[in-house]
């Protein structure tokens, strides 16, 4: 196997914990502190808002590093896949900005 083939895995694995993280936060009503440090869960004034707010874009990200993570196995093991690795890029990077820009603004709504 290719190093950048168990890099695509890494991916993938990361984006099933995004996703699950995602679920798990909506389902038990808890901010995970994989978007949150500690001190910064203590400090929100409304935990459902918050939720409700981040827990989809969570989801999406996930699955966006999965497509990305899919793309770049793809073009470690097979020949000639045209620019399948250049648009997981673009998608996971734009995917990336648009969550960590979202993760901003629900700071700035939701924690004092």
């Amino acid at each position: 196997m290719k190093v950048m083939a168990i890099f695509g895995a890494a991916m993938l694995l990361v984006g099933v914990y995004l996703i699950f993280a995602g679920f798990f936060m909506k389902r038990k009503n808890e901010i995970g502190t994989i978007i949150l440090a500690e001190e910064e869960v203590k400090k929100c004034t409304d935990k459902k808002g918050f939720i409700a707010f981040m827990y989809w874009r969570e989801i999406l990200v996930g699955g966006a590093i999965i497509l990305l993570g899919l793309a770049e196995i793809a073009n470690d093991l097979f020949e000639d896949v045209g620019s399948i690795p250049y648009i997981g890029v673009i998608v996971g990077i734009v995917a990336l900005l648009w969550f960590f820009y979202s993760l901003k603004k629900a700071r700035e709504l939701f924690l004092q």
